[in-house]
Order: C-alpha cells, then structure tokens, then sequence
C-alpha cells in the first residue's frame, strides 16, 4: 500500500481477487444449513431401511468359515465346562 492509504496496483489486483474469493465462500456458506440433516431426520427416512438379506446371521458366518454345527456344538460344550470350572 502507498503511504495515503490507497492499494498499489498489485495490492489492489490482490485486494480484488480476495473479494471475489471471500463473495464465494460466502455464497457456499449460506448454502450449509439447507445441507444439515439433524439425527431424527436421519433416523426417520434420511438413511436406507436395513434388508432383510443384509443380516448375516453366526450360522451363517460358521458355515461360510467351513465350521459344521457338530464341531461348534462340541466347541460350546468345552467352553462351558472351562467357564464352569468342569474339566
């Protein structure tokens, strides 16, 4: 800047091109409230309903794992008897 005050042309060229920038982050900015979904608006409808078919179920991640339900069975007896004290 020169000493009275007023931009030197290239203080002036930046001056400008700072106001443009700052005119649109100001027009992004006004635009964010209508992009807020509070969490009830998310809860009710915002997010996809789960299917049914998304649910994997422990048999299912077991059978998938090559584990048969005799071997888990057995694996669950041992278990229980461990946490029950039992050997």
């Amino acid at each position: 800047m020169l000493h009275g005050g007023a931009p030197c042309g290239c203080c002036a060229e930046r001056l400008e091109h700072l106001s443009e920038a700052r005119a649109l982050c100001l027009v992004e900015i006004a635009k964010l409230p209508s992009m807020v979904v509070t969490y009830s608006e998310f809860v009710r409808g915002v997010r996809p309903p789960l299917e049914a078919e998304d649910t994997v179920t422990p048999e299912q991640t077991l059978a998938e794992a090559g584990i048969s339900s005799n071997r888990q069975a057995k694996y669950q007896r041992r278990m229980s008897s461990l946490l029950a004290g039992r050997t």
